[in-house]
């Protein structure tokens, strides 16, 4: 069997049970007290107030000694609280659960030993308990579809790795050397999971660098969800596009994969863990993965950024179509944004809405970015009546001060017309 899912799904003893002596003195009672409870058959705390109280203060206990390697002891008194599970079987499963990732010194009331149990650490692995367990199934032979010659992305053992770094810190220098070492055994691993060679519409975006030629709005549509959400990269002439939104918003990313003939089957929906403030905080993303030299060489062609980069600037296609826009608009005696040029250009502003943007009060648009310069440069080209603003201090996950521009009404209603299928959540009602 592969030597990495070996190390990756080292047991803890199910067999080892902490005493009921032990749980007792944790729990702040004398150590016969659970005992007791058992033999006699009786239930814990039979008055519901108390009970309450006292079940409260076991979850404060294993949240402050234990921390997120409790969860399933939580759960199991989440189901005790809702009746459940009798008092009996919650004791000898509290038992178990709690043998699995602590030892308890009952002289010193000290915690002196955590360890891990499977079905936990296979999620914090990957963010689901089944994945890496179905993997040993299947190079084991055990399972359905046996793959004995199972191989980790390069990507996936780097999302293994963050998510273990999240959890235990620096003590995974070892298994970095573990990962470096298969990658070195394993030269033709995969980039990334469900890779796919290419895509069947490698020249989506081809024909934006002739915008007078392009009569579908779509296309600037996703270049500029693209400048917000996606990014490119190159390595070792390996040209990839990537594209990935909260869960919440997985039907944009299926919809990206469709018109790019991206198979939709092979859409990854992966968990991810942050810590913050010291909790560990989980969320689940959708994202699509491929290589496309075509494609790529497309999007930069016209001065392609992303959120992430420190310069970000508009693509090249948009001021020569705000240029073709007002002439137009003299022609028509209308305002550029209402003309076919202007939609177009109010697009690509929409796509970028979409990734870095939000609907306030229900019915304000609002721009986000790291950058004042950028901000300020898109409400000048697009004619904007207001500039960014500071959101302050650095909230949340921020590490710098970010800004936000305020899109007028008028001009935030003509953005919103540029193209029908965009987001829901960020349309307001009346439109």
């Amino acid at each position: 069997m592969n030597r990495l899912v070996y190390i990756l799904a080292q047991k803890t003893s199910d067999k080892f049970k902490m005493s009921l002596n032990k749980i007792s003195i944790l729990w702040g009672y004398t150590s016969p007290w659970l005992g007791r409870v058992l033999r006699e058959k009786r239930d814990i705390l039979s008055n519901p107030r108390k009970r309450k109280e006292k079940l409260k203060e076991l979850e404060i206990i294993l949240g402050e000694k234990i921390g997120w390697k409790a969860l399933n002891a939580l759960i199991l008194i989440k189901k005790f609280k809702n009746n459940k599970i009798t008092s009996t079987n919650f004791i000898k499963e509290l038992q178990i659960e709690l043998g699995k990732i602590i030892d308890f010194d009952i002289n010193t009331n000290e915690i002196v030993k955590l360890k891990v149990p499977k079905n936990l650490f296979f999620y914090i692995l990957w963010g689901n308990e089944r994945y890496i367990h179905d993997i040993i199934m299947s190079i084991e032979g055990k399972a359905t579809n046996p793959r004995p010659n199972f191989k980790f992305s390069k990507e996936s053992l780097q999302i293994i790795f963050d998510n273990l770094k999240v959890f235990f810190g620096d003590k995974m220098k070892n298994f970095k050397k573990i990962i470096e070492k298969y990658i070195e055994k394993n030269p033709s691993l995969k980039e990334y999971p469900k890779q796919q060679a290419t895509i069947k519409n490698v020249h989506y975006f081809s024909s934006i660098k002739n915008p007078d030629l392009i009569g579908d709005v779509e296309v600037y549509y996703w270049y500029g969800f693209l400048n917000a959400d996606g990014s490119l990269y190159m390595d070792r002439a390996k040209y990839t596009i990537f594209f990935g939104l909260k869960e919440r918003d997985k039907e944009r990313v299926f919809r990206f994969a469709e018109i790019v003939g991206y198979d939709k089957k092979k859409v990854n929906i992966r968990t991810i863990f942050r810590e913050f403030k010291g909790k560990i905080i989980e969320s689940k993303r959708a994202e699509v993965r491929f290589g496309s030299r075509t494609m790529y060489n497309d999007i930069m062609s016209q001065g392609y950024t992303s959120s992430k980069d420190e310069k970000k600037t508009i693509p090249h296609f948009i001021f020569k179509l705000i240029d073709n826009a007002e002439i137009e608009a003299k022609r028509s005696k209308m305002h550029w944004w209402c003309v076919p040029s202007g939609k177009k250009a109010l697009a690509w502003l929409l796509g970028f809405y979409d990734g870095d943007g939000g609907l306030k009060a229900g019915r304000y648009g609002r721009l986000y970015s790291g950058s004042e310069q950028f901000l300020n440069l898109i409400a000048e080209t697009f004619d904007c009546i207001h500039r960014a603003k500071s959101k302050g201090k650095p909230t949340g996950f921020s590490i710098r001060e970010s800004y936000y521009l305020v899109l007028g009404t008028e001009l935030f209603s003509a953005m919103l017309s540029s193209f029908k299928n965009s987001m829901k959540r960020k349309r307001p009602k009346f439109h």
